[in-house]
């Protein structure tokens, strides 16, 4: 995860607000969070965000792979 913060940073990008993902029944999941980005926080609405960026790290790529597939049935049925 450090080096998406220091790809974010070295484009100028800001962390406006950040919080944990809450994915801890997830088979393989070790952490994530998810960020609002902007250049310039200082009329940042976490209501409206410039841009929200969901950053999930697995303890491998099946445990990964496993979790885009759930995702994506659950998109589709909804």
């Amino acid at each position: 995860m450090g080096a998406i913060d220091r790809a974010l940073a070295s484009r100028g990008l800001q962390v406006c607000a950040q919080d944990t993902l809450a994915w801890t029944r997830l088979p393989g999941f070790v952490e994530g969070r998810y960020d609002d980005l902007a250049t310039d926080c200082t009329g940042h609405d976490a209501n409206k965000p410039g841009a929200r960026v969901v950053v999930a790290a697995f303890a491998n790529a099946s445990a990964r792979d496993a979790a885009v597939r759930q995702a994506m049935a659950d998109a589709g049925a909804q």
